[in-house]
């Protein structure tokens, strides 16, 4: 077929627009993208099915797991620091998704503690609650446990952690006090893995088969005058949907190396190996900064490796109100909300 330079000019033009409707649909929840809409983006559309899925597997959960006695069975101890939040709590929501699509042999590997951190804990919406005690493995407090508890998950915790020092009211002081006690509970039950999770978040449904599957592989280990019409489109999609339909950004593992700026991450997890570091990072001041930035400076110094699920399995729905009180916080996940509850849903 003898296309000639104008036809083929007409067929670059018309494959181009169909890219640039595409990526129009495509791009509303990308910010640096010319067609980004944030009305749209921040629609909770997949993490209100997961809160309302979680409101439902809370009404009534199974019994749970006996703890595992040997150290094969013992994978991850998950450990949630809360404080009981201005206007709303989420902690019911991000514990319930954390659980609800676990098999019986999927909870029985996981040891799942939270630090009720307000003094006294009784302020905390969640203290003395039946949903919380049938759920979780630990609730630690910083004062006595309710008395109908008799041991059974409530466990009394100092307050004061650091000897010789008394501990001050700072809020970044307390959230490093409070990450090292969980630090510390995890590191003595003696998991493979730690996970510290916040309490503001919901679970994607798929995200321990995801995790399993990260850990897998990170332990393992145009040209001519059309190039500039295509690089006004990568712009004008923006950089995240882009990479969405770039068959070179694809992976079958979902994980991606984090070079640099791990900041405000709402979910880490550290093998056992490096707990003992991170134990004494959070313990001991100064308190300068949140935990999650002083990692990015300890993994630096250490040469370790950083690593992040993509797209993330976790979702900021606290997002409007820090433990600091109401407020805009600038951590959302945009690909997060076109999860499906049966999988994942590209352009949706």
């Amino acid at each position: 077929m003898n296309l000639t330079i104008p036809r083929l000019n007409l067929l670059f033009l018309l494959a181009w627009l169909a890219l640039l409707l595409v990526t129009y649909l495509n791009s509303y929840d990308d910010p640096s993208s010319i067609f980004y809409r944030e009305s749209r983006s921040y629609e909770q559309r997949y993490s209100r099915i997961r809160a309302h899925e979680a409101d439902l597997y809370l009404a009534d959960p199974p019994p749970k797991q006996p703890s595992p006695t040997e150290e094969d069975n013992k994978f991850l101890c998950i450990g949630i620091p809360s404080i009981n939040r201005t206007t709303q709590s989420f902690l019911k929501h991000t514990i319930g998704t954390l659980v609800d699509t676990l098999t019986l042999e999927e909870r029985g590997g996981i040891h799942l503690v939270v630090l009720l951190a307000d003094r006294p804990a009784r302020k905390h919406s969640a203290y003395g609650e039946e949903w919380l005690e049938k759920v979780v493995d630990e609730v630690l407090v910083y004062d006595d446990p309710p008395a109908e508890d008799e041991g059974k998950v409530y466990r009394k915790v100092p307050f004061e952690l650091v000897e010789g020092r008394e501990r001050g009211d700072g809020r970044v002081e307390n959230m490093r006090l409070d990450h090292s006690l969980l630090v510390e509970t995890c590191m003595n039950y003696g998991a493979e893995y730690f996970v510290l999770v916040e309490d503001d978040i919901v679970a994607g449904r798929d995200w321990f088969q995801r995790l399993r599957k990260g850990l897998g592989y990170a332990t393992a280990m145009g040209f001519g005058l059309w190039l500039p019409a295509l690089i006004a489109l990568y712009f004008l999609s923006g950089r995240v949907s882009t990479s969405r339909v770039n068959p070179f950004m694809w992976t079958s593992h979902g994980v991606r190396e984090m070079m640099n700026y791990g900041c405000c991450a709402q979910g880490l997890l550290f093998p056992k190996r490096q707990l003992p570091g991170v134990f004494k990072l959070m313990r001991y001041p100064p308190y300068r900064f949140p935990g999650d930035m002083i990692l990015e400076g300890y993994a630096g110094d250490h040469g370790l490796r950083k690593w992040a699920l993509d797209p993330s399995v976790f979702q900021h729905v606290g997002f409007t109100e820090s433990s600091a009180g109401p407020r805009r916080a600038e951590v959302w996940n945009f690909s997060f909300e076109r999860m499906q509850p049966k999988g994942w849903l590209w352009g949706s």
